[in-house]
């Protein structure tokens, strides 16, 4: 059966007003949030305070010596850092494992529901989980060894504080091969969340076997609609992103103080996330059989009368 993203857009756009509007429900709203809320746990960006004056002031040669000279206290600071920000991360990615799938099940089946979800797709929840934090650790540790030699490729001229030969060399083996890297783990993320994550909540199967099938039964068919899907997608988040911009700067930022609050920013973008939610559901719907994961038609819409 063909695929069309542009049809499911309109579908998405269908099944959104269903879930939220249709009737407004003030507590299925709240409890889909929260579900929302939990899928997206511990997603985001950290900005830091030091500027590039701090940096340019900075002596390399002294750090060093200092570092060498503390290994000790090093160690004992950075142990314990290090065991609790990985216990910070695998928590977080623990929760937003399981979330994902408790924010699915309730747009497909239009509810608002915690402990059922939580507890049904437990086995699918903690797959998921396995999964993403092996090839997040397998990544971090690649991005670390990978940058630890660019550097010693470059340290001849940063010792001597000066950008040449060594110093470009360095920069230009970090840089581009980090950016592939960074473009096919968005890639595998959006095909993750969008395509495999359904499939494991429609089959009932493991993040592997979740995979496989998208492999088999979207991808490999269908790669250039799934190209198109993409690129449609991309358009779709640049759209939302540039309207919560115009807000914010239309509210003269009061909108951004809301947005930015936990669990309340979840609650105002809950018709943008269930409509992204929707849109891959409903794209793959297309092909029929175990790809039906709404549980409730779709009400057809009567033009009005002339």
């Amino acid at each position: 059966m063909p695929l069309s993203a542009t049809a499911a857009v309109g579908a998405a756009l269908d099944r959104t007003r269903r879930v939220l509007f249709e009737p407004f429900d003030a507590v299925k709203w709240l409890k889909l949030g929260f579900c929302a809320f939990l899928a997206r746990l511990g997603e985001g960006s950290f900005s830091g305070n030091v500027s590039a004056g701090d940096w340019g002031n900075l002596d390399l040669e002294e750090t060093g010596q200092w570092a060498a000279e503390n290994v000790a206290v090093l160690v004992l600071i950075a142990v314990p850092l290090v065991l609790i920000a990985l216990l910070v991360w695998a928590v977080l990615l623990w929760v937003r494992s399981r979330g994902r799938f408790m924010f699915l099940d309730g747009v497909a089946r239009d509810r608002g529901a915690v402990i059922e979800p939580w507890t049904e797709y437990r086995t699918e929840g903690n797959s998921l989980f396995a999964f993403t934090a092996v090839v997040q650790l397998g990544l971090f540790l690649f991005i670390c060894a990978w940058v630890g030699v660019c550097l010693l490729i470059a340290w001849p001229d940063l010792a001597m504080e000066r950008f040449e030969a060594a110093a470009a060399a360095g920069v230009i083996l970090a840089v581009l091969p980090l950016i592939g890297v960074g473009v096919g783990l968005l890639l595998m993320e959006v095909l993750l969340e969008d395509f495999v994550v359904p499939a494991m909540h429609a089959r009932r199967v493991r993040t592997l076997e979740g995979w496989r099938i998208v492999v088999r039964e979207v991808v490999g068919p269908h790669p250039g609609e799934v190209f198109l899907y993409l690129v449609l997608r991309v358009a779709l988040v640049v759209a939302v992103i540039v309207l919560v911009l115009l807000l914010v700067c239309g509210t003269l930022c009061c909108a951004a103080c809301f947005l930015a609050l936990p669990y309340v920013g979840t609650l105002l973008m809950l018709p943008v996330l269930v409509f992204l939610r929707c849109f891959p559901l409903c794209f793959l719907e297309q092909l029929g059989g175990p790809w039906k994961h709404f549980t409730w038609p779709v009400q057809p819409v009567h033009p009005p009368p002339l």
